[in-house]
């Protein structure tokens, strides 16, 4: 009971400072449920941002448990945390659910190396080691190896995971970022309010806040 407890409070601890985990919750996480609480730390963090169209989506399977989704996607606008672009057309990446085939999208990406540093180090292990066991299926949660099969889930690590706190649909000239405007956010990038309190921020001003280039 205890154990739980402590989960929920965390939950709604990083929850509220936006600072939940990048890349390794549940396969079932929408991205629709996160904000984030700083577009300058989004930027930041990311080793990869970019501008995307899902062109195909999978669920991946790891002992009859959802692990996660792999998306594969066009790229149209991209920057790496050196300041290069991308390189390529197209890119694949994990792990959430909640993005549509199709759609638009600009996304911040952290790359995993391995199923070892699938979480930031700084955070709490107490915290991240209950998240495991939330994560991890019961019948396989004493198993190192059956541990890992499941974070790799079949090949997404190594590669690009998705920040579901910055996943924002991009349609036309608007980018909508939810109903929370960043804390911070910065003077020259513009932005409206929909009729449905929906947050639309202007694609070009943003873009260049956060220098991505056309590929």
């Amino acid at each position: 009971m205890k154990c739980v407890l402590k989960y929920r409070l965390l939950t709604v601890y990083f929850a509220i400072s936006g600072s939940l985990l990048f890349f390794g919750l549940p396969g079932n996480v929408s991205a629709e449920l996160h904000v984030v609480s700083s577009l300058a730390k989004l930027r930041d963090t990311a080793d990869l941002i970019v501008v995307v169209r899902i062109d195909k989506l999978s669920v991946q399977i790891v002992g009859e448990r959802r692990c996660g989704n792999e998306y594969i996607a066009h790229v149209s606008e991209s920057v790496k945390k050196n300041g290069e672009v991308l390189g390529q057309k197209k890119i694949k990446f994990g792990r959430f659910v909640g993005l549509k085939k199709g759609e638009n999208y600009i996304l911040f990406l952290k790359y995993m190396n391995n199923s070892q540093n699938r979480y930031p180090a700084n955070e709490s292990k107490d915290f991240y080691d209950i998240l495991i066991q939330n994560d991890i299926p019961n019948e396989i949660s004493g198993d190192s190896l059956e541990i890992q099969e499941f974070v790799e889930c079949n090949g997404l690590v190594p590669g690009y995971m998705a920040n579901p706190s910055g996943a924002w649909r991009v349609h036309g000239e608007n980018i909508d970022v939810g109903q929370f405007l960043p804390v911070g956010w910065p003077s020259d990038v513009k932005y409206t309010r929909s009729a449905d309190n929906t947050i639309q921020v202007n694609r070009t001003d943003l873009t260049r806040y956060l220098g991505l280039h056309k590929q």
